[in-house]
């Protein structure tokens, strides 16, 4: 039986943590380890941790940030494969077992991921979590994966399993992401360097937004940092030898959606003058933008930005007078 390491980072989570262990130590794939790597807390983390006595592993370091704490935790796992659950999520009792599953039937794949619902792991995906409709269930190649995953991030950071040799190849998180878009930085390198991406279509994973999370709100810095980080990952994927083949087919779309979301963060921030440029430059692009699968969203801000008001009031006067005379 393969042995997984769930590596559980933490930081002033004491109120939240005991579940997230609970859940990890409630898996029913039971060749497993558990390891909660303390940042530097100031609450009652230890405490919490010792109520599991010998069954967790408790690693103390000062304040480093979460990418350093993950990496910290991965150094001293034994398993044969990664698992990263964030200290106020819970996961599935199925979850290890359904992506282990996977993995262990397709020694070509290097990761897999499931699905993530809000709340706890009994609800309905989330739609920010599921790859878009075409993705089938299994495993496709990392090129293949990419297509989708250089556009947005689908995989919440506690609903993948890594194969221990793509761990190593890549090198962990890094800091240098300052915490923004970091686990996406994984899957992504991961895609690139580790051949095949698994996907299992059920929820694994109970994600709970906390109000003092680093992407709970948007700020200048944040959208900043999200847009450099999102940058770096697009010029590392197109770099790869062996990815440009399947990629560089791809690249106006992909470059576009870059574009898009530069728009839609800047906007979220009140530059609507900077939205506005950075919009019409995704659509002369990549027109095709406005029919793709997330188009509706992608829509909604080319009518707030970009449409004259006057034109959608005439639309939507014209419409209520059909619906009135039908």
């Amino acid at each position: 039986m393969a042995r997984v390491s769930i590596v559980i980072p933490t930081y002033n989570r004491a109120r939240l943590l005991r579940e997230a262990v609970q859940s990890a130590l409630a898996q029913t794939h039971t060749d497993r380890e558990v390891i909660v790597v303390d940042d530097g807390s100031t609450d009652e983390t230890a405490d919490v941790t010792a109520e599991f006595g010998d069954a967790v592993r408790y690693l103390r370091q000062e304040n480093a940030g979460v990418a350093a704490a993950r990496n910290h935790g991965a150094s001293v796992a034994t398993g044969d494969y990664l698992h990263f659950l964030d200290s106020d999520d819970i996961l599935h009792p199925q979850a290890i077992a359904r992506l282990l599953a996977l993995m262990e039937a397709h020694p070509e794949a290097g990761m897999a991921y499931g699905q993530t619902s809000m709340g706890t792991p009994g609800g309905p995906p989330s739609p920010l979590f599921v790859p878009d409709g075409t993705r089938p269930a299994g495993v496709c190649a990392g090129a293949r994966e990419l297509r989708r995953l250089l556009r947005r991030n689908y995989i919440h950071l506690g609903a993948a399993l890594l194969r221990r040799s793509v761990w190593e190849r890549i090198g962990g998180f890094n800091p240098a992401f300052q915490s923004i878009c970091e686990d996406w930085d994984v899957w992504v390198r991961a895609a690139t360097a580790g051949g095949a991406v698994g996907y299992v279509p059920r929820v694994v994973l109970g994600y709970r937004l906390q109000p003092d999370g680093l992407t709970s709100h948007y700020n200048a810095r944040n959208v900043d940092r999200y847009l450099a980080n999102h940058r770096a990952m697009l010029d590392a994927a197109f770099a790869a030898p062996e990815m440009s083949a399947e990629l560089t087919p791809h690249r106006a779309e992909i470059e576009a959606y870059h574009l898009y979301l530069r728009a839609w963060l800047t906007f979220s921030i009140g530059d609507v003058a900077a939205a506005r440029r950075e919009l019409r430059a995704a659509l002369r692009l990549h027109p095709g933008l406005l029919l793709e699968g997330r188009s509706p969203e992608v829509r909604t801000l080319w009518l707030k930005l970009l449409v004259p008001r006057r034109l959608i009031e005439a639309v939507r006067a014209r419409r209520h007078a059909r619906q009135a005379v039908s």
